[in-house]
């Protein structure tokens, strides 16, 4: 089964970048630009990780960990933030909301496959090339 990737950034740039990335890995990936589209997607697609930027518009993603923490039906969505937030406090909010880990931008991408792939390989565990 296809693990499904939901990256939410308001750079599109960097969002596309890391969608092509994560797709020729072999994940089915969605991205979205806000707080707002960012729910919707978790809705409509059910993601088995997100990649959450902190500041984004609407609602910030600290408050998306939250709704989606806090509904039945998607606590068990699996969050990593991947922000320029890297104060302290940042780190522990966003780990307290549930996050399983908080890479801060700029972020290397190998840096982010590998949680990646620790927390939601594809089948048989590997990726592809």
């Amino acid at each position: 089964m296809t693990k499904r990737i939901l990256i939410v950034d308001d750079e599109q740039k960097l969002a596309n970048a890391f969608k092509a990335v994560l797709s020729k890995k072999g994940y089915e990936v969605y991205t979205a630009y806000d707080g707002e589209q960012a729910l919707e997607q978790v809705k409509n697609n059910r993601p088995d990780l997100i990649f959450l930027d902190v500041q984004i518009p609407k609602l910030n993603g600290f408050e998306v960990c939250r709704r989606i923490k806090s509904d039945p039906l998607t606590a068990n969505v699996r969050v990593i933030f991947l922000t320029a937030m890297a104060q302290d406090q940042d780190i522990k909010q966003g780990m307290g909301l549930g996050a399983l880990d908080y890479l801060t931008k700029p972020f290397y991408p190998a840096a982010a496959l590998a949680l990646l792939e620790q927390h939601c390989p594809l089948e048989g565990g590997v990726s592809k090339p």
